[in-house]
């Protein structure tokens, strides 16, 4: 029977260079005792797409958070955070410049003022002005 702490052996491991993130032994402390990640060590490839998949309250937002320092003033994060080779989760680097690279989408967007379906219909009708409503409505129902 396999150790707990040991890493299963069907977990591919990438090369250095076929990498483009990668975590070791991440854990994440809120109020400075209370663990909500523990030892995440994940590898992601370059040029390739990943999904995170698991229940709610398994850590998925709290990893995704770490890598681009959007815990730094609620948490305590410890490991390694690997990014073109870099440790990203170091005092020195610059965050703001980080997170020009590594975005974030969050679980509840609201980036409009009103349902996204209004806001997009009123922007439609703006630039078309000489379209009647009637047919931009048609027209943004056919893009939707």
């Amino acid at each position: 029977m396999q150790n707990v702490n040991e890493a299963p052996t069907y977990i591919h491991q990438f090369d250095k260079d076929e990498q483009i993130i990668s975590t070791q032994d991440l854990s994440v402390f809120y109020g400075g005792s209370v663990q909500k990640l523990f030892n995440a060590s994940l590898q992601f490839k370059k040029k390739t797409i990943t999904a995170l998949i698991g229940g709610s309250g398994s850590g998925k937002s709290t990893f995704l958070r770490c890598l681009n320092r959007m815990n730094d003033k609620v948490a305590r994060v410890d490991g390694e955070i690997w990014y073109h080779g870099l440790d990203i989760n170091k005092n020195n680097i610059n965050v703001y410049q980080l997170r020009k690279n590594i975005g974030m989408v969050f679980q509840k967007p609201n980036p409009f003022p009103k349902g996204s379906d209004e806001y997009y219909e009123e922007q439609w009708d703006r630039s078309h002005k000489n379209v009647s409503h009637k047919t931009s409505v048609a027209k943004w129902t056919s893009i939707m």
